[in-house]
């Protein structure tokens, strides 16, 4: 029967179109939790990053601790603040040495 054929094709369509639509969806999650999974990885990756810049540089400034022998904290800071002009640990770039 033409009818009956009609309607199983119809029915057919409608199934594969549903299934299609599952599957895209479930793409569609898997694709966002990757995505989003990235995202963390790749917040997690520069903060680490910028934590060890800022460690290097923290580590850039102070002199090492045999040059500061028995200083007090108060002058180590106050050396630190001043470190634009020389100071005993950073002398001027054209002294003799």
């Amino acid at each position: 029967n033409r009818h009956e054929e009609y309607v199983l094709i119809h029915r057919f369509e409608a199934i594969r179109e549903y299934l299609r639509g599952i599957r895209a969806k479930r793409i569609g999650n898997i694709r966002r939790n990757l995505y989003r999974n990235l995202r963390k990885l790749n917040a997690k990756y520069y903060k680490k990053r910028e934590e060890k810049q800022r460690m290097n540089l923290e580590l850039r400034k102070c002199p090492s601790a045999v040059e500061l022998g028995s200083h007090s904290r108060i002058q180590f800071d106050e050396d630190l603040l001043n470190l634009g002009e020389e100071s005993e640990y950073f002398p001027a770039k054209d002294s003799p040495e």
